[in-house]
């Protein structure tokens, strides 16, 4: 195996997995589209009342990305999981990086792509149906999404933490030669059940009667409590805070596929 990046031969292997693999993207491409039509007028055009709400169908977009999301990255490199296939698709001539980027490509690119545009759609066909039948039903009507204020403010930081969550269970399909949606789940449940009890220990026990600010990463400490408006402030200072909250925020993506990376060249079966 090549362990130098080529852009030919990367090419050439998102060519190869194309044709080797274009009936199962196909079909679930399409299995994709159907399940999206049933939730979207299941859920929206027929249980979301005469008041509708264009906020409520991004939420379904939301709850249907990270399930389906996270299930398709868990079977990332589910190759692995045969040792026949995995010690061929181990050995075939291509470095670690290009096998990952591949992956990356078809796993994390194409399929958000492919699951926005059925989104996209689905919702262009509700949406025209909804209008429609306003227009006939005074009573009905259909409240715009909001994207200045709470969900829609925080969307796009909702869809980075699913890629973020979507990195991670792909590191899980190499780490659990089987079941790994589950026992990725299972880690990730109990680490978050293990930080969060430290972090509210800590909060509480250090840092009582402190209020923390993550705009800025500033703590405060109300000491007149009559008057919230009085309080003493610990900060980083502005350059650092911003710094370590870019840091903080968008640092788990390359994170997690480097370590998927590492993890890779060290696979044996």
């Amino acid at each position: 195996m090549n362990s130098n990046f080529s852009f030919e031969r990367l090419f050439g292997l998102i060519r190869k997995q194309w044709i080797e693999n274009s009936r199962f993207y196909l079909l679930g491409s399409l299995a994709l589209f159907g399940l999206m039509a049933i939730c979207m007028i299941i859920f929206w055009v027929l249980m979301d009342g005469d008041n509708y709400s264009e906020s409520f169908a991004y939420n379904l977009y939301i709850i249907g990305l990270i399930l389906t999301g996270t299930i398709y990255g868990s079977i990332s490199f589910s190759i692995l999981g045969s040792k026949e296939k995995g010690q061929y698709w181990l050995s075939f001539p291509a470095s670690h990086s290009e096998k990952l980027v591949t992956s990356i490509f078809y796993n994390v690119i194409l399929f958000f792509i492919v699951y926005t545009l059925s989104f996209l759609v689905v919702k262009w066909g509700c949406q025209t149906y909804i209008e429609s039948y306003i227009r006939t039903h005074k009573w009905a009507s259909i409240r715009p999404m909001n994207w200045e204020d709470g969900f829609g403010e925080v969307f796009y930081y909702i869809i980075w933490g699913y890629f973020c969550l979507q990195a991670l269970f792909m590191l899980g399909s190499v780490y659990f030669r089987q079941y790994a949606f589950i026992k990725t789940a299972i880690f990730v449940s109990i680490i978050a059940g293990i930080l969060t009890f430290f972090i509210a220990k800590i909060s509480m026990n250090m840092f009582q009667g402190h209020g923390f600010f993550w705009n800025g990463l500033e703590l405060r400490e109300h000491h007149v409590p009559d008057n919230y408006g009085i309080y003493k402030s610990y900060s980083l200072g502005t350059t650092l805070s911003k710094v370590l909250g870019y840091l903080l925020t968008y640092c788990w993506i390359p994170v997690f596929w480097l370590v998927t990376w590492y993890r890779l060249k060290e696979k044996e079966l």
